[in-house]
């Protein structure tokens, strides 16, 4: 009776036989190990988006053709041969192979199996490595890097941060990510000089850090004739491992805004713990600003002009993005900074005006920030602060936002709580190694300090001052009223000397120096002097107009010559009849003298024509009320 055979065993056996599997094993494990890299050196090298492809084309062929050569032939010590048939008195003998061969296919074998779980390991506990990556609050910190536009397409190049901001825009809506803000990205960029090409992945690590931020985005942007396809991969910035890439394509420029949304929705599903489920389009998305490709194009451009503090660009760009798109919200706001950035108080009114009826259209972080620069307008800093200190949630490294907020406690001369938020801002800004010559916070923080008495920090700071710009004479200016108001005569003079030196160096008349003379005087409370001086700079040359209107100022609110003080405002009046610092000194005059209702006329009027918040003028407005409501 005939054996019977099992076909499909011996086949098995056979594969075994001529090392088959081994070599498919081996191959796979391989395999695995080249598609990893290829993905880590994709972005880095600059190659195209189809390399990966490609690759796992030729892969997965290289998988049949090694499956048919293992099957066809053998390696031995002394060369490859044709693997023989077996013989039916050979089946019960054992095959040796050398010790040679064994041990290197073995050690082969193992290093390959070593680097697959070396790599697939943080893929699979990939739920162990993002709970690391989360604050107590569970929230992770997200820094969004500019793109990196690949093609030879130029007119792809605003989306390098245009696709940035609106990343940046939509995943701050997300409730367990925090994420830099725009302007905290753009400063850093502007300031490092760094052309978006050149950002490495070791630079965008350590621009990560700097940020605070536990995880980096590095994207690039990549065409052909009638493909757009943008690549983005998520790093640890501890580690600088990649904890995931995604890709999205489209036909044309005009799917931008489609590739965004795919973006944005990969990385949401992936960092956040309230991933996206079901049809996305039950979940309502914060609307874009604009689908207008150029009016995008002339927004970033705005935006980058005011980062470097180009008014003048970032207002002619701003201008025309809201003439091809007026619903363009993001533009009035650029708009309305750069007519403020130049004394257009009125036309920077207007615009804010009309940008926040458009209020409704913006996402959460962009509504706030018109929020704030609305109530500033408005002359209500308390809730300006309000508003940017809800942005300080959404964006806990926005420096601006700090120093914003401690600007707005000096208006408001609550010294002690302006503290906190431009030290702050210190903070990041030295960390960041980005400031620069501006260094206004710097002097913010020392008037807070020198007004709470805190003279010993106010001239540390002055120090500081001189270390990041040594030019900056005008510190010797500050530091001579803080050593006035500590009544050490000696070294005030000392320091008042080199400021009066310094100014004759560039070229300003006596007349101008004695008049800085006065105003150091008058800002350190020596109010005697400052009038001697003053008094004698009216002899010299009576039409000096800054002199009358500070010595007309000392002698109302020091109540030393109200009638004389007047006098002085009332010659001012003459030639700027709406000034609302004038009128509000003649209020204050004609208030200490008993007469109210006219007190209250021009206290009221100067108040409504008033285009920035001005503590004393607002007290003395309020005291009036109170003290018309009481008869």
């Amino acid at each position: 009776m005939p054996e019977k055979t099992d076909k499909p065993l011996n086949f098995w056996q056979e594969m075994k036989r001529r090392k088959v599997v081994r070599a498919l094993i081996t191959y796979a494990a391989a395999a695995y190990v080249i598609l990893e890299l290829t993905s880590i050196v994709t972005d880095p090298l600059g190659l195209p988006g189809w390399t990966l492809k490609l690759v796992i084309i030729l892969l997965s062929a290289g998988f049949v053709i090694t499956a048919l050569l293992s099957w066809v032939y053998d390696i031995y010590p002394d060369g490859i041969k044709k693997t023989d048939k077996i013989k039916k008195s050979d089946k019960n003998e054992k095959h040796h192979i050398s010790k040679q061969k064994l041990s290197l296919s073995n050690v082969v074998i193992t290093i390959l199996m070593v680097a697959v779980v070396f790599l697939a390991y943080p893929k699979i506990f990939n739920g162990d490595k993002l709970s690391r990556l989360r604050d107590k609050n569970g929230n992770i910190t997200l820094a969004v890097m500019p793109f990196i536009n690949r093609s030879n397409d130029s007119s792809l190049n605003m989306f390098e941060i245009g696709l940035q901001d609106m990343l940046i825009t939509d995943l701050t809506n997300s409730e367990d990510l925090t994420v830099n803000q725009i302007e905290t990205m753009n400063e850093l960029f502007s300031a490092k000089n760094k052309n978006y090409s050149s950002i490495t992945t070791p630079l965008a690590r350590d621009y990560a850090n700097s940020l605070e931020a536990r995880v980096f985005t590095q994207g690039s942007i990549h065409a052909t004739r009638n493909n757009i396809q943008v690549t983005l991969r998520l790093i640890n910035t501890r580690t600088g491992k990649i904890l995931t890439s995604f890709q999205a394509h489209g036909k044309d420029i005009e799917d931008i805004w489609n590739i965004e949304d795919s973006l944005y929705i990969s990385i949401h599903n992936f960092l956040s713990i309230k991933s996206f489920e079901g049809n996305l389009e039950s979940y309502s998305f914060a609307p874009l600003t604009t689908k207008n490709a150029e009016a995008f194009r002339l927004y970033v451009e705005a935006l980058q002009n005011a980062t470097n503090l180009n008014w003048k660009a970032s207002l002619e760009k701003s201008s025309e993005a809201i003439k091809i798109d007026s619903g363009f919200a993001g533009a009035y706001i650029l708009q309305a900074g750069a007519l403020r950035a130049f004394g257009e108080y009125d036309k920077s009114d207007e615009v804010i005006e009309m940008g926040y009826r458009l209020i409704d259209k913006l996402p959460l972080k962009d509504q706030l920030n018109m929020k704030a620069v609305w109530y500033i307008h408005q002359k209500q800093p308390l809730k300006s602060i309000e508003a940017f200190t809800q942005m300080l949630e959404l964006d806990p490294q926005g420096k601006w936002i700090y120093w914003n907020i401690g600007n707005l406690y000096l208006q408001l001369k609550k010294y002690r709580e302006a503290l906190d938020p431009l030290k702050e801002y210190i903070r990041l800004d030295r960390k960041r190694g980005v400031s620069g010559k501006w260094v206004a916070p710097y002097f913010n923080l020392a008037e807070a300090y020198h007004e709470l008495g805190k003279h010993r920090q106010e001239k540390k700071i002055y120090r500081k001052i001189l270390e990041i710009v040594p030019e900056k004479n005008d510190v010797y200016k500050k530091w001579a009223i803080c050593d006035y108001s500590r009544n050490d005569t000696v070294e005030a003079k000392e320091k008042m000397d080199m400021y009066i030196s310094f100014l004759k160096k560039n070229g300003r008349t006596e007349a101008s120096t004695r008049i800085q003379t006065g105003l150091i005087y008058k800002e350190s409370g020596k109010y005697n002097k400052a009038i001697k001086e003053f008094r004698k700079l009216l002899k010299e040359a009576p039409h000096q107009d800054i002199v009358k209107m500070n010595i007309g100022q000392i002698l109302i609110e020091n109540e030393i010559d109200l009638q004389e003080g007047i006098s002085y405002i009332d010659q001012l009046l003459e030639s700027y009849p709406e000034n609302s610092d004038l009128l509000y000194l003649k209020a204050l005059g004609l208030y200490k003298q008993g007469e109210y209702n006219d007190a209250y006329d021009l206290v009221k009027y100067s108040w409504e024509i008033r285009h920035n918040y001005y503590h004393d003028h607002y007290l003395l407005l309020k005291e009036i009320e109170s003290l018309s409501a009481r008869n």
